[in-house]
């Protein structure tokens, strides 16, 4: 390893811009933003791949996955969808909007495509050279090109038909599929197209019959795959043609192995050897077949979003889904691993167990984890019964006990920290089975709140931590949202449509509370409460907020100037220090972060919107154990106003890969040394910031070997105060502070 040292001297402030990761005030971003969403994906071989996805997004990769830069972004585009490369050099990537770009330079610059008398979204995407390609339109027809995308001609009207995909093989084969069973078509030119046979779905009965994705493996075999749902038991359709796409087998599985997930994306390696991926509200799914589709057999996976696409050369394989995932699998889908540094993820729940433990949750079986007061966070995917259906609610009572309430009502809990889950309410197929709030006394005493059907209200009570369970029902014909006590006799359950229960005997028996002073006309959702003592409680919703004297029998309604967030966080410090947190959907969006110091009488609006923008969604809150305050939102974040801790986030990395020391010495006058080290061969970036997140200057900004580096800096002409220097390798951001005492 070698050691490098430099010198910069500082005088003067450069430029000022405010950085979400960093400080505006006391509160920062914790965890790095996500990649988008992602429909896209494409491998030109083993090391160099693109993907697509929202806001007109596109990355590419040049080391198989390990690293992915994003390289081109216009939200105007609308979602980029479709990418496929003729060489290393000409591509094409295709969106909605008919939108369709092209490179010749390997991604570094796009040019539009025009694409005249549509804009409809463009679904496919092929090029048999650098000159004559094909596009696939919804609802308008199949375009052919014979001078690289500069005129057009349709070889296929499809108007008002809904196409989802083609497949070409050998430059002139292809077979396009669509929205119904009827609109399957088949070419051996290219120019003239003929109508499948309607595909045969083995007896099932189906609400749709999309077929999403199809691939060409030579001119006679053809595999395609869709839609599927767990409603009305419908499995996912997967089709083959052994005629060039003329007619249609529908390949019916065992019930042991049959899925329920629409399968958006095929990759075969062979003519027997393939996978499909897809998933639905239940979470992801892969399946694999090694008979040429006969079988087709799940796998596990360590996710639980939407799966979108999937490329692979050979026995590499590539899958893409929503919040930015992307799964590797070296061996044709035996085992996978990420390649994204954190989830894009819905956060709906947060919580603090020690100085030091601290857990998060949210869609798609989200579950972040830190173990160093917040400095980083772990990230995987809950898999319980072979599903990841949202994460609505957490409760852990020490750092190793804890548990989880599931959609499809699923409860599960763990006692070793997260590490492994079990299910002590089982999952069902009923997708209005919802299991919300929890609330546990110690490790034997605890209850869950939920829905068991539509307006079917449910009271889980567990006295033996899980084992068995007393389940009350329709008791208040409501969706019951959340549950908290203020002694093990006198507790609270708020609910969707301005509804809730009180108990005064320990939930032997439950009453309807009382809602005061609502404005006419109003009948929000409540969605969560907190109590202070074991009389006074507070609870929030849907624009709305409430103060209870009596245990929650009579809630108060408390008018709150400005309020229009949807509230889904709610903590205490004490019995008058608290805050509500939330956001309300709105073109902009609004965020919302409330504070009361009189016990939930009156709340001021404390929002810091340099950190907390319209990007972004917030949604629970904690306090850790030195009173700072945590919140959980959308794609994965993380906010805090602890100013001790550092950035550092990861999904599957270890944080010792890369480190950034403290400034020695410090504090300091008037200069410091930075000490950072890397593993290997990265983008680097070293930046100094002032307490209001302003950028005082930026020490480094290029590509650096393996090796551990020295900065010497200098604060001549900077005031006394304190300062952050923060290390961002490859997008993995660390941070400390120091202190210029002059």
């Amino acid at each position: 390893m070698k050691n490098f040292i430099r010198s910069v001297l500082l005088c003067t402030i450069l430029f000022a811009v405010p950085f979400t990761t960093l400080f505006s005030g006391d509160w920062r971003k914790i965890t790095p933003s996500p990649m988008e969403s992602l429909q896209g994906i494409y491998f030109l071989n083993q090391s160099t791949g693109f993907a697509s996805g929202a806001n007109g997004t596109v990355y590419k990769t040049t080391d198989g996955g390990k690293e992915w830069k994003e390289i081109y972004r216009d939200q105007k585009a609308g979602d980029l969808k479709e990418i496929f490369f003729v060489n290393s050099n000409t591509g094409f990537i295709a969106g909605t909007g008919a939108r369709l770009l092209k490179t010749t330079d390997g991604g570094a610059s796009f040019n539009p495509v025009a694409i005249s008398n549509t804009t409809n979204e463009i679904k496919s995407v092929y090029f048999q050279d650098e000159m004559t390609g094909w596009i696939l339109i919804s609802e308008y027809g199949i375009l052919r090109t014979t001078d690289g995308g500069l005129t057009w001609n349709t070889v296929l009207p499809l108007t008002g038909i809904k196409m989802n995909k083609f497949s070409f093989w050998n430059n002139t084969h292809a077979v396009a599929t669509g929205a119904a069973a009827t609109d399957i078509y088949y070419t051996a030119d290219g120019i003239t197209w003929a109508k499948s046979s309607p595909a045969p779905f083995g007896g099932f009965s189906y609400t749709k019959y999309d077929v999403k994705d199809v691939y060409a493996v030579d001119e006679k075999n053809i595999y395609a795959a869709g839609w599927g749902s767990i409603i009305g038991m419908q499995p996912s359709i997967l089709i083959k043609s052994t005629d060039a796409g003329a007619t249609w087998q529908f390949s019916v599985q065992d019930a042991s192995n049959r899925t329920y997930e629409n399968m958006n994306g095929l990759y075969f390696k062979d003519a027997n050897n393939g996978i499909a991926a897809g998933g639905g509200t239940r979470g992801s799914v892969i399946i694999r077949t090694s008979d040429g589709g006969k079988t087709w057999i799940p796998v596990e996976i360590p996710c639980g979003t939407t799966l979108n696409a999937v490329s692979g050369v050979g026995d590499n394989v590539w899958v893409c889904g929503s919040g930015g995932l992307i799964l590797y699998s070296p061996d044709f889908g035996t085992t996978w691993q990420h390649q994204m540094k954190i989830p894009g993820a819905s956060l709906s729940a947060i919580q603090f167990t020690s100085d030091k433990t601290a857990y998060a949750a949210g869609s798609d079986g989200a579950f972040f984890k830190s173990t160093d007061g917040g400095n980083s966070w772990n990230a995987k995917y809950l898999r319980i019964n072979h599903i990841s259906p949202d994460i609505q609610d957490i409760f852990f009572l020490n750092d190793n006990v804890g548990y989880a309430s599931f959609s499809y009502r699923m409860i599960a809990k763990t006692t070793d920290g997260g590490n492994t889950w079990k299910a002590v309410v089982s999952d069902t197929a009923d997708a209005t089975t919802i299991s919300y709030g929890i609330y546990f006394f110690n490790e034997l005493q605890g209850y869950v709140v939920g829905k068991a059907g539509t307006k079917v209200d449910a009271i889980y009570k567990t006295t033996d931590g899980g084992q068995s369970w007393d389940i009350k029902t329709n008791i208040l014909l409501a969706n019951l949202k959340d549950v908290a006590f203020g002694d093990e006799n006198r507790g609270a359950i708020v609910a969707e449509g301005l509804k809730g229960l009180y108990t005064a005997d320990g939930g032997k028996t439950w009453t309807a509370s009382k809602f005061n002073g609502v404005p006419s006309g109003k009948t929000p959702h409540v969605l969560k409460i907190s109590f202070l003592n074991p009389t006074d409680a507070v609870a929030v919703g849907n624009q709305c907020m409430f103060k209870s004297s009596d245990g929650g029998a009579n809630w108060n309604y408390v008018a709150a100037d400005g309020l229009t967030e949807n509230l889904t966080g709610l903590t205490f410090q004490d019995q008058l220090k608290g805050w509500a947190v939330g956001s309300y959907i709105s073109t902009p969006k609004k965020l919302g972060i409330y504070q009361t110091n009189d016990g939930g009488q009156s709340w001021t609006w404390v929002t810091d919107t340099t950190v907390f923008t319209s990007s972004e969604s917030v949604t629970g809150v904690t306090l850790d154990k030195s009173g700072k305050l945590w919140i959980c939102g959308s794609r994965g974040a993380v906010f805090t106003n602890n100013a001790t801790v550092d950035v550092k986030s990861s999904m599957d990395i270890s944080p010792s890969k890369y480190s950034l020391m403290q400034n020695y010495p410090n504090p300091f006058n008037p200069s410091t040394v930075i000490e950072y080290r890397i593993p290997e061969l990265s983008s680097v970036r070293l930046d100094v910031y002032d307490m209001l997140g302003r950028l005082i200057g930026r020490l480094v900004n290029e590509t650096q070997n393996a090796g551990t580096y020295k900065m010497t800096f200098n604060a001549a002409g900077l005031s006394s105060g304190i300062y952050f220097y923060s290390l961002n390798v490859n997008g993995n951001i660390l941070t400390r502070k120091m202190s210029v005492i002059k």
